[in-house]
């Protein structure tokens, strides 16, 4: 996947991975567990073909037993640089545990997160980054162009060139 992207000798190419979480969704057995997703995941950002490439993002589910524990390990024994946090599964972003632990650790060790907010606030707008967990997903055919598109019509050229772009480089310090 690395030789479909740029990757000239000024500016390379980096790639945000992150697991998901489906065990509590109620659609049966998953493939293969959140903890061994990023354990694969961690073992990638770790190997020197990669680990210039690779921002390892978790997933935590603060339903699951133990999830502030969890994201704790993950930044600071394994390097995850990023949470996702998807209410969609069927949880609230204001679950007890995200806002008494998770939210205030992620703000401590300023680690962005990646979950579904209102645009209109200039501050979150500053922190947002776009996920493509949506093909991971997705079953029906939705191309990446036809994303872009429809990104840029419900957001705005301004607001979409700032998430594409400014934020991504401001996160990983590119001028």
């Amino acid at each position: 996947m690395i030789g479909y992207y740029p990757n000239d000798t000024t500016e390379h190419t980096k790639f945000i991975i992150l697991p998901m979480d489906y065990s509590n969704m109620g659609a049966g057995d998953v493939k293969e567990d959140i903890d061994e997703q990023h354990a694969e995941l961690a073992e990638l950002a770790r190997d020197r073909k990669y680990a210039e490439f690779v921002i390892p993002f978790a997933h935590i589910d603060p339903r699951r037993p133990g999830a502030f524990r969890r994201l704790k390990s993950l930044v600071e024994q394994d390097g995850f640089r990023g949470v996702k946090i998807y209410p969609t599964l069927g949880y609230r972003p204001d679950y007890q545990v995200l806002m008494n632990n998770i939210y205030p650790y992620m703000i401590e060790k300023n680690i962005p997160p990646l979950l579904a907010v209102l645009m209109e606030d200039e501050a979150i707008q500053e922190k947002v980054l776009f996920g493509s967990d949506f093909y991971a997903v997705e079953k029906q055919e939705y191309s990446e162009k036809r994303l872009s598109t429809d990104l840029r019509y419900a957001l705005g050229e301004e607001k979409f060139w700032k998430i594409a772009n400014k934020n991504p480089r401001a996160y990983l310090g590119i001028p």
